[in-house]
């Protein structure tokens, strides 16, 4: 793929193995582009953009990040001039209502829940859109009169 949305494909994102089949849970990587805190799941960038990628484990990275580095960190530096975009940098550049700020958030259609989050490479983003289409995972959620804001881009969002 050329594009890079989930750095956990390459195994950052572990679990804990000596937890029981029913408790087992996800490890709380401390993950930061540039200077905004996200999660790899709502990173959405280029890795031909990427300068480099630094992974911390242990007391290294509890003693550069603090406690939220407990479980690691990985910190992505961009090559000069990349332009990384948080939500309300997306409502300002495709001027999005004052009322439709509100609604909740897709990218290609598959709605997130944490858009605090979100970083996207503004070159990525191909439209902006409000929309009724969403990808259901559950039949049960679908409402067809909702509204979204639907952020498209050049990559396919995986679960």
């Amino acid at each position: 793929m050329k594009h890079l949305l989930l750095l956990s494909a390459i195994g950052f994102v572990q679990l804990n193995a000596q937890q029981s089949t029913s408790s087992i849970k996800e490890q709380q990587i401390y993950v930061c582009i540039d200077t905004f805190r996200t999660d790899l799941k709502l990173l959405i960038v280029n890795p031909v953009k990427i300068e480099s990628v630094d992974v911390l484990k242990g007391e290294h990275a509890v003693s550069k990040y603090g406690s939220k580095a407990t479980d690691g960190a990985i910190i992505i530096k961009t090559k000069a001039g990349v332009k990384l975009l948080r939500l309300n940098d997306i409502f300002t550049k495709y001027n999005i209502a004052a009322e439709d700020r509100n609604l909740r958030v897709c990218i290609n259609n598959s709605i997130i829940t944490n858009t605090a989050l979100l970083v996207i490479e503004e070159s990525e983003i191909t439209a902006v859109e409000i929309t009724t289409e969403h990808n259901w995972i559950n039949a049960e959620e679908a409402n067809s009169k909702e509204r979204f804001l639907n952020i498209k881009t050049g990559v396919s969002q995986s679960k």
